[in-house]
């Protein structure tokens, strides 16, 4: 799951903002509630935070305009992007909900919602945030993608692959979608499919732990166990790899007739 596309947003917000606050906020009430100004500085330094893993600092600078601006709808949605990559699916859901109390007509903080209602097995308010996204922006890859995952939760297959393709349509060069595909047709036991979008999400993104996990269990289930094992054993290029205290000597990716004493350590 995609979670933000903070490129785009800033120069969206300086066209629109004024409109959201009309909405919100009588005229004659404007001059004493909110400078229609809108200073997007802190909010890019708070992004720059979240990118780099410093979440703490970027939800404390978010904090810093919520005081300053409380229907700072995009300070609302980083701390609730913030909450959700820090497992706080809960509190995550209230500041998106916020955030769309004051622009209900953000199509990604209704993105971003729907991936934590998804996470929090609240399927059907997920399908509804997505639909609205999609409603919102037609061209949204990232809600056709996560719209599929919904559908797919939900038993739809058929409509969860669709929903995959239009987002490809939209996105060609888009990862997850193909790790999305390569695990349905696995799921389907359509093993070639599966193989051929497992390799195309590979061949995106050579890092995509779980692409590489898929492929390993189509070739394990296809036989072709020395590249299956390979796959598996791909994950000890991982930095953050730690491996486990085996008394056997690890796989080195020799022939199956050298193996006799070693361990495909899980």
């Amino acid at each position: 799951m995609k979670i933000g596309d903070w490129d785009n947003i800033f120069e969206q917000v300086k066209d629109n903002l004024k409109n959201v606050l009309e909405n919100i906020y009588p005229q004659k009430e404007m001059s004493k509630n909110m400078d229609i100004k809108f200073d997007d500085t802190q909010i890019k330094q708070a992004v720059k935070k979240y990118q780099s893993g410093n979440w703490e600092e970027a939800r404390n600078i978010c904090h810093k305009i919520i005081k300053r601006q409380p229907n700072n709808f995009l300070a609302l949605e980083l701390l609730g992007v913030c909450a959700y990559k820090k497992n706080q699916i809960e509190q995550a859901i209230a500041y998106y909900r916020e955030s769309l109390k004051v622009n209900p007509n953000y199509a990604e903080t209704h993105n971003n919602l729907a991936v934590a209602l998804q996470d929090d097995r609240q399927i059907d308010a997920a399908l509804s945030h997505c639909q609205t996204a999609i409603k919102l922006c037609p061209n949204y890859a990232e809600a056709w993608h996560n719209l599929g995952r919904v559908l797919r939760d939900k038993g739809q297959f058929e409509a969860a692959i669709e929903h995959y393709q239009k987002s490809l349509e939209l996105k060609p060069n888009y990862a997850e979608v193909y790790n999305s595909l390569g695990s349905i047709f696995l799921e389907l036991g359509k093993l070639a499919e599966s193989q051929k979008y497992y390799q195309e999400a590979i061949k995106l993104d050579k890092n995509h732990l779980n692409a590489r996990f898929g492929l390993a269990a189509v070739l394990l289930k296809q036989g072709n166990f020395l590249p299956g094992f390979s796959e598996y054993e791909w994950r000890r290029q991982r930095k953050d790899y730690v491996t486990g205290n085996f008394a056997q000597p690890l796989w080195d990716g020799s022939d199956f007739s050298d193996l006799v004493g070693s361990s495909i350590s899980s």
